[in-house]
């Protein structure tokens, strides 16, 4: 309740500097305000200036008490409000563990939770005062502005507890700069660490000209880590494309919402994705089961639903565009205004919307709900979804290649159906209600252990399809049991 009420009014008393935290603010707003402050920098005779990048060392944990409770009571903070966050943050106890025991509870005597929802809302009025000081400072009579923010009086922003600040390079500004930095550490117990005094903001590097794949090459070695981690690991084929789906994708997911990747690098993630989905390795050459532009299509539209990553990056970095139009609230906003002039855009953006729109036009496929049916396991899904897309290592797929002599079922004996590898030679309701109920049965058998004799007869995958098809067809049949249409499977016709 209380991080609830500081949210609605926090808009109101923080300065447009402060990205983070904010509500109806974004931090990559900042990000691409710095990206396009640094534009000019590899230019000749280009005005000697200074971007200043300090980190703040031990944020949380060096905050004063004393300076919180200032920093409340000076924003005009109701007094309630102030004893119940007082008591929030000085009635906190902690613990170590020594040998294995734990050690008696001890009180601290400055600093923040790590994990307390409140406590980013805190470190954000905390700062304030250093926004504030920073804001004295440009009004200094020898204080000069960077070149591309005297139009702005810009000179500085902030990102959590990162501090990006912008000056001419001149001695008279970095002597008032770095007074109003040793009065506020000296105020707050907050101290900048000068060994990660660098270019990086949040991650992203900033240049001066558009990025190019060797700068993203951190990225492709910290996806090539994770696999290597993954690799001792005998993961099925749908343990795999939730490690990509929800690992490997995020690793780029924050660059594409800022920066507009480069082809070269994009290509290099869509391998390691492949390789690792198909083949469990971050690079291999050897061909892969499906066209990973099918793959990278929603499940309804007949695919994984991995992300296509070139129009991800596009509709992402698009959704600032409409930004620009619809937000008022940003310092970003306000300097491309100040350049562009008024935008003017009535239509809502939805990242899901746009990116549908820019996959392009593909009717939804008929058997999505029969492949994707969640109370199948898994590994089966998959299994399936192979089988509907003729992509199963099956018998007769085999067969044909000439890697094994016989097209023969090892269940019955008989020739196999082109397409489930599965003899169903039923000709009535009954027959098949029969055949599907022992069929089921069965596998939920051989999945305990029970039939192993029969198990070893029949590959792993074979099981894991059988268990799906299974029960999917037997709910299929059982809701809908007077009239048996022609099931949702291409090349498959199961009727009465």
């Amino acid at each position: 309740m209380i991080c609830s009420r500081l949210k609605l009014f926090l808009g109101h008393i923080i300065s447009p500097s402060q990205g983070a935290f904010v509500e109806g603010r974004n931090i990559m707003h900042n990000i691409l305000l710095c990206q396009d402050i640094v534009k000019q920098h590899g230019r000749k005779h280009y005005p000697p200036s200074i971007l200043l990048k300090i980190d703040l060392r031990k944020a949380y944990d060096t905050l004063e008490w004393d300076f919180i409770k200032d920093m409340l009571i000076s924003l005009n903070f109701p007094s309630h409000i102030i004893n119940i966050v007082m008591t929030c943050i000085s009635t906190a106890q902690f613990s170590f563990i020594l040998n294995g025991s734990p050690m008696p509870l001890f009180k601290s005597k400055r600093g923040i939770r790590q994990g307390d929802p409140m406590s980013p809302l805190i470190f954000v009025i905390c700062m304030e005062y250093l926004s504030r000081l920073l804001k004295v400072a440009r009004d200094h009579v020898n204080f000069r502005f960077h070149p591309r923010c005297n139009r702005f009086k810009l000179n500085h922003l902030c990102f959590a507890d990162d501090l990006m600040i912008f000056f001419r390079g001149d001695f008279a500004s970095v002597r008032i700069l770095l007074d109003k930095l040793e009065f506020f550490a000296k105020s707050s117990g907050l101290v900048a660490n000068s060994s990660k005094s660098d270019m990086y903001l949040a991650g992203v590097s900033l240049a001066s000209k558009r990025i190019f794949a060797v700068e993203c090459e951190h990225l492709v070695v910290r996806m090539t880590s994770k696999i290597r981690s993954w690799q001792v690991r005998n993961l099925s084929y749908a343990a795999r494309l939730q490690l990509v789906s929800t690992v490997l994708m995020n690793i780029t997911n924050f660059w594409c919402q800022i920066l507009v990747l480069p082809k070269k690098m994009l290509k290099q993630v869509n391998a390691i994705c492949r390789a690792y989905l198909w083949h469990r390795k971050a690079d291999s050459n050897a061909p892969e089961n499906m066209n990973w532009a099918r793959v990278c299509t929603p499940k309804m539209l007949g695919g994984l639903g991995i992300r296509n990553l070139k129009v991800w990056n596009l509709v992402t970095v698009g959704k600032h565009v409409w930004h620009i139009s619809s937000i008022s609230d940003s310092m970003w906003v306000r300097w491309v205004k100040d350049r562009l002039g008024q935008w003017v855009h009535n239509a809502y953006y939805t990242i899901k919307e746009v990116y549908l729109e820019l996959l392009g036009a593909r009717q939804p496929v008929d058997w999505a709900g029969f492949v994707w049916n969640r109370s199948s396991i898994p590994k089966a899904r998959f299994m399936l979804w192979l089988a509907v897309n003729e992509r199963l290592k099956s018998t007769d797929k085999l067969a044909a290649l000439g890697l094994i002599s016989t097209d023969i079922c090892p269940l019955c004996g008989l020739l196999v159906i082109p397409l489930l590898s599965l003899h169903l030679g039923s000709r009535s309701v009954l027959q098949l209600r029969g055949r599907l109920l022992l069929l089921h049965y069965a596998v939920l058998r051989m999945r305990s252990g029970v039939l192993g004799m029969i198990r070893s007869r029949i590959s792993k995958c074979l099981c894991y399809l059988l268990l799906s098809a299974s029960e999917v067809l037997f709910s299929f049949m059982h809701m809908k049991s007077e009239s048996w249409e022609t099931l949702p499977i291409r090349g498959v016709s199961l009727s009465c």
